[in-house]
């Protein structure tokens, strides 16, 4: 795994909370429509109760929603972003956790063993350290039922755009091989299907955003 800072406990409980605080308070980081690959994932599983950790803005709750979930449960840490999609979708179960008592202690959701049909963990897992990352995905098996599917994504060490995005500058980011993908999921869930995106933002060709995209199933 490549890093580009220190993803310490220090370093995650002082800057990470701040950062995220900050950036979804800004406009731009109100994002309104979803990532076309999810959609597609979630188009192949059968519609029922949907979790999104590390919800956001809010894109994947409207797009869980629009495609049948019910009932569809967010998961923050950003105050901000709570109260965001609080705001915009009063409908929704939007749940607060104590970003600072991931790293230190073991959490549990408020939600029932074996209940969801999907999860999604889109730009979650690699702002997170390898414990949390372990913690998170502890629960999510815990809470998909027999069959369901987690969806999410990892930063590929292709990736070269993070580097220059000060707006999360004081955010810790690791980026990951195929396998080392496959080795953080695998201890969780028992069959995992790898894709790959990569794309170059407009006017900067020499800049790489590239994610590793998941499905990893519960039989």
């Amino acid at each position: 795994m490549k890093q580009i800072k220190p993803v310490t406990d220090e370093l995650y409980r002082s800057q990470t909370l701040k950062s995220w605080d900050s950036h979804y308070e800004k406009d731009k980081a109100k994002q309104q429509y979803p990532d076309e690959n999810l959609v597609r994932i979630l188009k192949g599983i059968e519609a029922g109760p949907a979790l999104d950790f590390g919800c956001g803005s809010g894109r994947h709750l409207k797009l869980l929603s629009e495609l049948g979930f019910s009932p569809v449960t967010g998961v923050e840490t950003s105050e901000s972003a709570y109260k965001l999609c609080s705001q915009l979708y009063p409908g929704i179960n939007i749940i607060q956790l104590d970003g600072e008592k991931l790293e230190n202690t073991d959490f549990i959701l408020p939600v029932q063993d074996e209940s969801q049909n999907a999860v999604v963990l889109w730009g979650v897992l690699h702002y997170n350290t390898h414990s949390v990352q372990q913690k998170i995905l502890k629960e999510v098996r815990r809470i998909l039922k027999p069959g369901g599917t987690l969806a999410g994504t990892l930063r590929s060490v292709s990736d070269s755009h993070f580097q220059g995005n000060k707006d999360l500058e004081g955010v810790p980011v690791g980026f990951y091989t195929s396998q080392e993908t496959r080795n953080i999921l695998g201890p969780f869930f028992d069959e995992i299907n790898l894709g790959y995106t990569e794309r170059s933002p407009i006017g900067d060709l020499n800049r790489k955003v590239a994610h590793w995209i998941f499905q990893a199933f519960k039989l």
